[in-house]
C-alpha cells in the first residue's frame, strides 16, 4: 500500500499537467508548498460559465514567476512610516509603495518574497472578480481583445510592492456612461469615470522621508497614471527610456495599447534620442540567464520588458566582429550616459560576431562583452549607426592629426542657448564719469555672434570710465559679463547686490535684464573688451575651471592634455583624427557629451 501510494500521487500531477501550458505547469512546480493555493483558483474557475475567468487566472499564473514583494530592512522601514501617516489617502500610500523601490538605494537584507509561493486563492480570487466586474460595467470586453485585457487591465501587481486588494480600496464611480467611439483612445475615458474618495496627500512627507522629491521624476508620474487608469479599469502601458542616447538621464511614460493605431509618440521625451524603447509588461518575455562563470547584468535578466523600439523608431539588424578574446554567449551595445558607457542591448555571440536586433539609427555605440567579474571591454572600436543603417568605427587616424576648438562639453539642447542669445541682440552698454549718467558714450553693443555667447571689443579703447550701465531689455535673461583689459584680466566691479549674480563668476547664476543693471569700479578703468553669457546651462567654457579632453582607444580613454579655460574657448593641436572625444571639466559639472569632429565641426552624441 505505501508502494502504491506515491505512484497514484505521481501520476495526478502529471494528470494535472497535461491541462495546462507548459508554463503553467512550471508556475505550479514552482509554487511548492502553496501549490495547493494555485490550483485552488484553476478549481475555483472549473465551470465553462467561468472560462474567461479561467483563462485570466492561467494567464496570471503562468507568468507569476519572477514577480515578487521586495524586502529589505529600509523599504520595509519605509513602508511602516507610509502606513502611520495620517495626512495621506489610501491611494496616494498605494503610488508611494509602488515607486518606492525605484528611489531606494543600498538596502541591506534585501530578499524576494515570490508570489508563486506566497500568494493565496482567496487574494487571486477577489481580484479577478473585481477586475471583470468592473470591466463588464464598462463593457470594456466588447471592444478589447480579450489578450490585451489580460495584459493591461487584469494584472494585480505594478511593481515589487506588497500585495493588497487595491481594486476594493479604490472603487470606481461611473458619471456617465460612454457611448460611440470612446475606444478609440483610452486615455479619454478618465472623463467619464472617477475613483471614489480623495486623493490627498502631503508632499513634503513623502520627499521627507525619501530625501528626495518624487513628484517631479517622470517614473513616479507614469506610474501615478498607471496606478490611476488600471484603477478605473482602463487599459494602460508604461514604456521606458532606461538610458538616452544623446544625454544623461531616462525617461518613463505613459501610453495607450494599440488598439487601433500602430505609430507611437515618445511624450515629453523633447530632442532627446534612445537607442532602445522597452515596455513593462506582467507577460514573461524571453529573458538571459548566464552560463556558467558568465556575468549578465541585472537588467537583461529582467523577464518583464519587451523591446518596442521598433514601434517608436525607424530600426536595423546589424552584426558586428572584433576581437573578443574570451568564450561568451553574449555580448552588448553601450550608450554613453552619465559620464559612462551603459549597456542598452543584448545579442548573441556566433564565431566572434555580436548581432544585435531593432537598433535606432544615428548613434553612437561600443560594443563590449563581459569578464566573469563584472568588468566591461570593449571588442572593437565605438561606432556611428548613421540614418541610412550604415556603421562608421571611430578608429583614431594618428596619422593625420587634426586641431580641435572647444566651446562646450554639451550640445545646446533644445537650442536653449540660442534663445537667450537672441534675446540679447541689440543689447547697448554705456560707460560714464558719473552714477548719474549725465554725460555718457556706448562702449559696447552685443551685435550678431556665430558663438553661443557675446565678445564685443570697446568702441572706444583708449577711455576709461568708473560706471558702466547696461541698458534693460524686456525679454533678456544675463548669466554673467566679464569686463577684460589689455592683459587679458578679468576685472572685478561692483553692483545692487540683487544684481550680484551678473558678476558673480558663475554662469549658473542669472538675472532678468527688465531694467537697467549698473556696474561700477573703485576707479575708472579701459577695458578692452568685454565678454557676455546669456542665461546658461554652465556647459561652457569658464575662466578657473580646468578641463581635460581624451579620445577613445579600444583599451579605453586616452588623455590628450589639462588646460583652463580663461580664453571661453580651448584649442587643442595634434589630435588623432577621426575619433571619439570627450572634453571633461575637472572642477564642476556631471553633463558632458561625447562628440566626433567632421570636417572642423563638432558633432555631439
Amino acid at each position: 500500500m505505501n508502494k502504491i501510494l506515491p505512484v497514484i500521487w505521481i501520476s495526478l500531477l502529471l494528470f494535472s499537467c497535461e491541462r495546462y501550458t507548459p508554463g503553467t505547469c512550471e508556475a505550479l512546480k514552482l509554487s511548492g508548498s502553496n501549490r495547493v493555493q494555485l490550483e485552488k483558483v484553476l478549481q475555483h474557475y472549473s465551470s465553462p460559465a467561468d472560462s474567461l475567468k479561467l483563462q485570466a487566472a492561467l494567464f496570471l499564473i503562468e507568468n507569476m514567476p519572477g514577480h515578487y514583494t521586495l524586502r529589505g530592512d529600509k523599504i520595509d522601514l519605509f513602508r511602516q512610516a507610509i502606513d502611520q501617516d495620517t495626512t495621506c489617502s489610501y491611494y496616494y500610500k498605494k503610488l508611494y509603495e509602488i515607486t518606492l523601490d525605484h528611489f531606494i538605494t543600498e538596502d541591506k537584507n534585501v530578499r524576494h518574497e515570490e508570489d508563486v509561493e506566497h500568494i493565496t486563492a482567496d487574494f487571486l480570487i477577489r481580484h479577478i472578480d473585481a477586475s471583470f466586474d468592473l470591466a463588464r460595467e464598462q463593457k470594456l470586453l466588447d471592444i478589447l481583445p480579450f489578450d490585451l485585457f489580460l495584459e493591461h487591465v487584469l494584472p494585480y501587481r505594478f511593481e515589487h510592492e506588497r500585495l493588497d486588494l487595491w481594486r476594493d480600496s479604490l472603487q470606481v464611480i461611473f458619471e456617465e456612461k460612454p457611448t460611440g467611439v470612446f475606444s478609440l483612445n483610452f486615455s479619454k475615458l478618465q472623463s467619464y469615470f472617477k475613483l471614489k474618495g480623495d486623493k490627498k496627500y502631503h508632499p513634503d512627507a513623502i520627499c521627507n522621508l525619501l530625501k528626495q522629491n518624487p513628484f517631479g521624476d517622470c517614473y513616479f508620474i507614469a506610474y501615478n497614471a498607471m496606478l490611476e487608469r488600471r484603477s478605473l479599469g482602463i487599459p494602460v502601458i508604461v514604456d521606458c527610456i532606461p538610458f538616452y542616447s544623446n544625454r544623461n538621464g531616462y525617461h518613463y511614460w505613459c501610453t495607450d495599447p494599440p488598439l487601433v493605431f500602430k505609430e507611437s509618440t515618445m511624450p515629453n521625451a523633447f530632442d532627446r534620442r534612445t537607442a532602445k524603447v522597452y515596455r513593462h509588461t506582467y507577460t514573461r518575455n524571453p529573458f538571459l540567464t548566464p552560463d556558467k562563470g558568465e556575468f549578465i547584468p541585472e537588467f537583461f535578466q529582467n523577464p518583464f520588458q519587451q523591446d518596442v523600439t521598433s514601434l517608436y523608431c525607424h530600426t536595423v539588424d546589424i552584426k558586428i566582429k572584433g576581437n573578443i578574446t574570451r568564450p561568451t554567449p553574449h555580448a552588448y551595445l553601450c550608450v554613453f550616459n552619465d559620464l559612462q558607457w551603459k549597456p542598452i542591448v543584448s545579442g548573441e555571440v556566433i564565431h566572434g560576431e555580436a548581432e544585435f536586433k531593432q537598433m535606432a539609427k544615428n548613434i553612437v555605440y561600443l560594443p563590449v562583452y563581459y569578464e566573469a567579474n563584472g568588468e566591461i571591454v570593449p571588442f572593437n572600436y565605438p561606432f556611428i549607426l548613421d540614418t541610412k543603417g550604415n556603421i562608421k568605427f571611430l578608429v583614431p587616424d594618428k596619422a593625420n592629426n587634426i586641431s580641435l576648438h572647444l566651446e562646450r562639453k554639451n550640445p545646446d539642447l533644445m537650442n536653449y542657448l540660442s534663445y537667450h542669445v537672441k534675446n540679447l541682440r541689440g543689447t547697448i552698454v554705456e560707460g560714464s564719469d558719473n552714477n548719474r549718467f549725465s554725460r555718457v558714450d556706448t562702449v559696447f553693443i552685443l551685435d550678431e555672434t556665430n558663438k553661443l555667447y557675446y565678445e564685443i571689443t570697446n568702441l572706444h579703447p583708449d577711455k576709461r570710465y568708473k560706471w558702466y550701465r547696461v541698458k534693460g531689455q524686456p525679454k533678456s535673461f544675463l548669466a554673467e559679463l566679464y569686463f577684460i583689459n589689455s592683459k587679458n584680466e578679468i576685472l572685478l566691479g561692483q553692483t545692487d547686490s540683487l544684481k550680484r549674480p551678473a558678476i558673480d563668476g558663475n554662469p549658473l547664476t542669472n538675472i532678468h535684464l527688465h531694467e537697467d543693471l549698473v556696474i561700477h569700479f573703485d576707479s575708472a578703468v579701459n577695458v578692452k573688451k568685454l565678454v557676455c553669457l546669456p542665461r546658461s546651462d554652465g556647459n561652457g567654457i569658464y575662466p578657473d575651471n580646468v578641463y581635460e579632453l581624451f579620445y577613445f582607444e579600444q583599451n579605453g580613454w586616452q588623455s590628450l592634455g589639462i588646460q583652463e579655460g580663461n580664453k571661453f574657448y580651448l584649442e587643442y593641436e595634434n589630435v588623432p583624427g577621426n575619433a571619439l572625444y570627450w572634453l571633461r571639466n575637472l572642477t564642476t559639472g556631471v553633463e558632458e557629451r561625447i562628440f566626433s569632429c567632421i570636417e572642423n565641426q563638432v558633432i555631439f552624441w
